[in-house]
This record gives C-alpha cells, sequence and structure tokens, in this order.
C-alpha cells in the first residue's frame, strides 16, 4: 500500500474507532467536545518556562486511552505530522534567547526550556484533539456543533470538506498504482510529470464529487445531512466535564511536580 493509501486508511480506521461502546464514548458528544476545549485552553495557557507544570496534563489522554480503547500508535504517527512544524518554530529559540533558568539545581539554556515547552504544548494538543476525532468521529463532531447552536452552513462545509479528503486520497492511492504499475522500480514520481499529475488528480477528484453529488440529489440531498440527534445531556455529562475542567485548573493553578518535590526535599 502507498503512503497515500495508508493515511487514507488511517483516517478510515479514526472513525470506526468511534463505533466502540466504552464509558467515554457513551458521553454526550457535546461532553467530550467542551472537555477537549478546555484541556486545549489550559495546555495553550502555560508560559514558555513551564514545563514541569505540564506533566500531570499527560493524565487526560493516558487516561482517554486506557477507557477508550484507542490504539496509541495510530493516534502518535497523526500526530508526528505535526511535528516539523512545531519544531520549525521554536528551533530559533536557543539561538535568540540566551537566559539560564535553574532546574533541580542545574543551570540550563531557557532557549531550551521555551523550545521544549512549545514542543510538549503541540503535542498534547494534538494529541486531545486527535482522541476526540477517534471518539467521536464526524458525525459525533457535526452533532456536538449543530447542538451548540452553529450555523448549520458552518456543519456542512466541515463535514463535506472532511468528506472530501477521502475522494483526495483514494484518487491520489489509485494513481500512484497506476504509475508505478507503468514505471516498476521507480522511486516516487519523476519531475516531469508532475504538474501532468497534479492537473489530473484534480480533475479526477472533480468528477468523482461531481458524481457523488449527483447521487446525494438523487437520494433527496436538500443541502443538510440528517445526523443522528444525540440523547439529553444528563447529569452523568455534567459530572464528567465538571471533573476534568476541575483537574484541569487545579493542574494550571498549582505547580503539581513542584509541590511533591518539595516534599520529600
Amino acid at each position: 500500500m502507498s503512503d497515500t493509501g495508508r493515511a487514507t486508511a488511517n483516517i478510515r480506521i479514526m472513525e470506526e474507532l468511534a463505533d466502540k461502546d466504552t464509558a467515554v464514548h457513551r458521553r454526550h458528544p457535546v461532553a467530550n467536545l467542551l472537555v477537549t476545549l478546555f484541556y486545549i485552553v489550559a495546555v495553550a495557557s502555560y508560559g514558555k518556562y513551564e514545563l514541569s507544570a505540564l506533566l500531570p496534563l499527560l493524565f487526560y489522554p493516558l487516561a482517554v486511552f486506557s477507557i477508550a480503547d484507542i490504539p496509541p500508535g495510530l493516534v502518535f504517527k497523526r500526530m508526528a505530522l505535526a511535528l516539523p512544524f512545531v519544531i520549525g518554530i521554536g528551533i530559533l529559540n536557543p539561538i535568540f534567547d540566551k537566559n539560564t533558568i535553574t532546574l533541580a539545581g542545574v543551570a540550563i539554556s531557557a532557549g531550551w526550556v521555551s523550545f521544549a515547552s512549545i514542543l510538549l504544548r503541540c503535542c498534547l494538543s494534538v494529541v486531545g484533539a486527535l482522541l476526540l476525532m477517534c471518539v467521536e468521529g464526524m458525525k459525533g463532531l457535526s452533532a456536538a456543533l449543530r447542538a451548540l447552536k452553529v450555523p448549520r452552513i458552518l456543519v456542512m462545509q466541515l463535514l463535506l470538506t472532511f468528506r472530501y479528503i477521502h475522494v483526495l486520497g483514494e484518487e491520489a492511492a489509485r494513481m500512484m498504482l497506476a504509475y508505478q504499475l507503468r514505471a516498476p522500480g521507480q522511486r516516487g514520481i519523476a519531475f516531469r510529470h508532475w504538474g501532468s499529475m497534479a492537473g489530473q488528480w484534480l480533475l479526477r477528484t472533480l468528477k468523482r464529487a461531481d458524481r457523488l453529488h449527483q447521487a446525494m440529489l438523487c437520494r433527496g440531498f436538500n443541502g443538510d445531512l440528517p445526523a443522528q440527534k444525540p440523547g439529553a445531556f444528563t447529569l452523568t455529562d455534567t459530572l464528567y466535564v465538571l471533573g476534568w475542567t476541575a483537574l484541569f485548573i487545579a493542574a494550571r493553578l498549582v505547580n503539581i511536580p513542584q509541590a511533591i518535590g518539595s516534599l520529600f526535599s
């Protein structure tokens, strides 16, 4: 399987994980969405030199991995795609930030600490968003947005854009397979073929998307997809949101690792 086909298959696997029946999957979509938003806000609120204080927030993704039975390897592979952008953003910090700070009695360059903090915050945020996709899927996320009174047109654009990614990936996988069969032993696509391949890729996906749209119209599509309405927001869902939010606030207000270290020292 090519890299494109493998990426498309991973997206489909993440959608299939949302069909599981665990304690996290049974929560209301709005509850899971709110917890994820509060988690990302809490992670982003830390300062650039706060590194050890972020460690307690690792408990949330570890708990979701365990309770929701989500394979960590799948999420970490998707998270790795964002690492080059984060490294590009923070790699110059050790050069421009010449200050030094003391950690456990050892003087360390503040630039490296800020770089590690940026890297950790990004990884935690991306993992939190990917876990939401694995738990709710695009259907659950769309239902949560509609329940929060997000305009229907925005939800439809988000849903159809996500579906179109599958079309792009599948057409790219077919074209790569056809190209490899016609050029055995060649690694990748020759530079002289890049333009024609990109143009054909766009035309093929547009034609297929048009056929899909015509099929939707034949089945009564009127600009809105009938989504399964989530159940009522129960007391358990409220406690779920309040419990995680209280943990995020406590971790933000108190440097738990430092407090534990001071007890032993």
